[in-house]
């Protein structure tokens, strides 16, 4: 029925007075210029075929409704649009999480002073201090994405601590809240 009713939807190019406000006669060329202006500024025109007869049964269910036809169709290709996209986000999320399940995790530094996390495929890559040249031991993890680490620099002497919150770099990316949870340990590369 949806398929039908997409298809339909195309077909929406009649104007009704009264249901949008503008007349009928659009079609027929007998409407003003600032009318025929304001049409072609804000909306599209689509249309469709449908069998014959089609088009009758499709405007009295919207009727039954108390919507036109043009109305109908575009709540109707609303909803699936968000139906749609919802399931979207949802394999997103589920791709985040089975990549997680990996239990391990990598971070690294380059010559670019860029730090590289890694979950399986995905890689988190942000800026470091430029005096940073690598990063030697994970003094504490936890699955919410806060890192407590060793590392080398070049203006200090030996060891020196530092953490990096990934929570917070990950939300600025827009990846999902639990993008982190489930990683057991984190290795340094």
């Amino acid at each position: 029925m949806i398929c039908v009713i997409i298809l339909l939807a195309i077909d929406s190019g009649h104007i009704r007075k009264g249901r949008t406000g503008m007349s009928s006669t659009y079609k027929k060329g007998y409407t003003d210029k600032k009318t025929i202006e304001y049409i072609k500024n804000n909306y599209d025109q689509v249309s469709l075929r449908v069998p014959k007869g089609d088009r009758e049964k499709y405007k009295r269910l919207a009727e039954v409704q108390g919507k036109s036809l043009n109305q109908m169709i575009i709540e109707l290709l609303d909803a699936e649009n968000e139906r749609v996209l919802k399931e979207e986000q949802a394999k997103r999320v589920i791709t985040y999480a089975e990549r997680i399940n990996e239990k391990v995790a990598t971070l690294s530094v380059n010559k670019e002073h860029y730090s590289i996390f890694q979950i399986g495929n995905t890689r988190i890559k942000f800026y470091s201090s430029p005096f940073l040249t690598k990063y030697c031991e994970i003094l504490k993890w936890d699955d919410t994405g806060y890192i407590e680490c060793t590392c080398l620099n070049t203006n200090s002497d030996g060891l020196v601590e530092d953490s990096i919150d990934l929570a917070f770099i990950a939300d600025r990316l827009h990846l999902p809240l639990d993008i982190f949870k489930g990683i057991e340990e984190v290795r340094i590369v």
